[in-house]
Parts: structure tokens; C-alpha cells; sequence
């Protein structure tokens, strides 16, 4: 009986040992990359030589090099520089996290977390109080239909271009934004659209091009919902339009009873 207590055991800690050492070489292998025929090389690390132009992935086998017009994608294990620059980003110290940032654009150049850094490196310069370089950070992003911007960082951008009153300039990037930015970074793009024609009192364009385009078209975008339907009803109640505005009272106090729009309404 003892004899057959000690085997089970034994049995229990191999067990365990080879899905600890399973563990330990799914973590090693976390570094990817796919291929354009779909197969997918896994690796501990995934690294780029800029002078080959060409994808390496360390293996157990050794080193494994692949051309980058061969490659469709890479996955690779977030850096920890990144994660300490977000951390300090949201804890209010922007200015410490632009180095971090630009060394993660250096060393993951073409590793997928260089981009995922350049939005996070404008949004930082932008709270650093660096706006010429946040500007000149956004533009090159802008540039570049692929890389994604939140709506938080158009409207970092679009407020550091009004106050330097360039409304035509304003115009050219919201149509850009409108046409390659992410559907949320078109909705704040309408919606500061929308804020620059009441100021010239064109409470019209206000709706037509920014709010009320924003409250309809935009609706999947939470996060402005509330404001476009807020300043839908102030342009209709300017415009003398009162039963236009109730409608969509009545729509942001039933849709977003909570939100500190609806709240200055009840």
C-alpha cells in the first residue's frame, strides 16, 4: 500500500514537472513571426537588421532569417519600457515617459511596439507641455493611414493648431482624419469641426458638418455620444428649433442618463 502511495506521488510530481517545463517553454517562445504562405515561426526573440532589411528569429535551432517582403507579421513580447511609460503617463509624469518611449522606438523598430509607442510619444509630449513636438509627432502619424490615433489625441492635436488660429489647416487634417483616421478619431474630428463654426455662429455647419452628423453616423462611439447630442440641442436652440432639440434631449437623457450631459439637463 505505501509502495503504491509513493508511485502515485511520483507520478503527480512528473506531472507537474513537465507542465512547469511546458510553461517555462511556451513563455520562451512568446516572440513570433507569420509569415506571408501562413506559417507562423516562434522563437524567444524576434529581431530586426535594418541593414538586411530582413526578420531574425532566435530559435532553439539557432538563428532563422527571413526577407521582410516574406513577412506578413510579428508578435513580440510587450517591453517593459513601454509599460513604465504608460504608468507614468497616466500618474502625470509625460516628461519621463518621452525618453522610454523614444528608446522603444529605437530598439523595436519594425517589432510592432514602435508603432504602438509613436501615438503614446505624441500624446506625452502633448501633457509634457511640448506642443511643437507633440504637433510635428501627430503629423508624421498623420501621414501614415495604418497607424491608429485615439480620439483623445486628435483633440490634443486640433487644440494645439486653434490656438494658433490656422483654420485652413484645421479643415485639411480633419478631412484627413475624417477619411483614413479610425471612426474614433473622425468623430472627435467632427465634433472640434463642429465647435469651430459656432464660433463663427454657423450653427447650421455646426450640425450639418460636425454634431448632428457625429450623433447619427457615430453612434458606436461612446465616448463622444454624449457631448454630440449636448451640443446638437444648443445648436437647435439657437436656431429657434425647439422641438428638434427635445428630440434629442429626450435621447441623451434615455441613452446616457449618467453622463455629466444629461445631468445639467435634469
Amino acid at each position: 500500500m505505501k509502495r503504491m502511495v509513493t508511485d502515485r506521488r511520483r507520478r503527480v510530481t512528473a506531472a507537474i514537472t513537465v507542465l512547469v517545463l511546458m510553461g517555462f517553454a511556451q513563455a520562451s517562445l512568446a516572440d513570433a513571426i507569420r509569415l506571408r504562405n501562413g506559417k507562423v515561426i516562434r522563437g524567444q526573440r524576434v529581431f530586426y537588421k535594418r541593414t538586411d532589411k530582413a526578420f531574425m528569429v532566435l530559435t532553439d535551432q539557432g538563428e532563422l532569417t527571413y526577407a521582410e517582403d516574406a513577412v506578413n507579421g510579428v508578435s513580440v513580447t510587450q517591453p517593459k519600457e513601454f509599460a513604465q511609460a504608460v504608468k507614468m503617463i497616466a500618474g502625470g509624469s509625460s516628461a519621463g515617459a518621452i525618453p522610454l518611449l523614444k528608446e522603444v522606438m529605437r530598439s523595436f523598430y519594425k517589432l510592432e511596439w514602435d508603432r504602438r509607442a509613436k501615438p503614446l510619444l505624441a500624446e506625452a509630449y502633448f501633457k509634457a507641455g511640448d506642443s511643437r513636438a507633440a504637433v510635428r509627432e501627430c503629423e508624421e502619424i498623420f501621414e501614415d493611414p495604418t497607424l491608429e490615433v485615439s480620439s483623445q489625441l486628435t483633440k490634443l492635436y486640433l487644440t494645439a493648431l486653434h490656438s494658433s488660429k490656422d483654420y485652413e489647416k484645421i479643415e485639411t487634417m480633419i478631412v484627413k482624419m475624417i477619411g483614413t483616421g479610425s471612426r474614433g478619431s473622425a468623430a472627435m474630428a467632427q465634433m472640434f469641426r463642429g465647435d469651430i463654426f459656432v464660433e463663427q455662429k454657423k450653427y447650421n455647419e455646426a450640425l450639418s458638418k460636425g454634431y448632428l452628423r457625429t450623433a447619427e453616423f457615430f453612434q458606436d462611439i461612446k465616448e463622444v455620444q454624449p457631448q454630440a447630442l449636448a451640443k446638437t440641442i444648443e445648436c437647435y436652440e439657437k436656431l429657434g428649433e425647439s422641438k428638434k432639440a427635445e428630440t434629442f434631449r429626450k435621447r441623451l437623457l434615455a441613452k446616457y442618463p449618467r453622463s455629466e450631459y444629461a445631468r445639467k439637463l435634469q
